[in-house]
């Protein structure tokens, strides 16, 4: 199972890197390629951009419901995370995740509340800063270190037959976060520089 969950999550860290330059070709609408072709590259001939920006107040709250909804589950109710069989009249509960994955747990809900308190901060401020967005860079780096440990640690399943769909779940969702993560990157280095030559000039 080792040598198949490498072979399917190998080629999605291949591709990781295409994904960062195809996403920077997109947000700079591919004049990256034809500007630095055409003429030296000089910062100052950047526009001047904003150090801030408004938050999406309606995916933020829905990105903390789903918070709190996890804090809730994975901490109160864990029992829920089961399947539930019926037998001869016999009910038979049975843990979808593994002990192993519940270790996990104490990460994903320090996690989990640090974003929901960042978020409701934003929120309440109604526009992202530099700094916000800084921290919100590190949780995600946070989150990347959480899903690589699950990655290359024991079973997350108690059902070994769905080991593999977790697994690949797993690294999808670390592809995206750290995709997400450097295209973040990216527009604050370049606001940082824009913001630089203004007052330069």
């Amino acid at each position: 199972m080792d040598e198949t969950i490498h072979q399917i999550t190998t080629p999605l860290f291949q591709t990781f890197g295409t994904i960062v330059f195809v996403l920077i070709e997109i947000f700079t609408h591919g004049k990256l390629g034809v500007e630095a072709k055409a003429q030296p590259w000089d910062p100052l001939t950047l526009p001047k951009i904003e150090s801030v920006e408004r938050v999406k107040r309606g995916e933020m709250v829905v990105g903390i419901g789903f918070s709190l909804l996890a804090l809730l589950i994975f901490n109160a109710y864990p029992e829920w995370i089961s399947v539930i069989t019926i037998v001869d009249n016999e009910v038979t509960v049975t843990p979808v995740l593994s002990d192993h994955f519940v270790t996990f747990v104490p990460w994903l809900t320090v996690l989990w509340s640090l974003n929901i308190a960042l978020d409701a901060y934003v929120l309440a401020q109604g526009r992202w800063r530099p700094l916000t967005r800084w921290l919100q860079i590190g949780l995600s780096a946070l989150s990347l270190a959480i899903l690589g440990w699950m990655l290359v640690s024991g079973p997350l399943l108690a059902w070994p037959a769905l080991e593999l769909t977790a697994r690949l779940i797993v690294a999808i969702i670390f592809v995206v976060t750290a995709v997400d993560m450097i295209v973040q990157v990216y527009r604050l280095v370049v606001r940082r520089i824009a913001h630089s030559s203004a007052q330069a000039t």
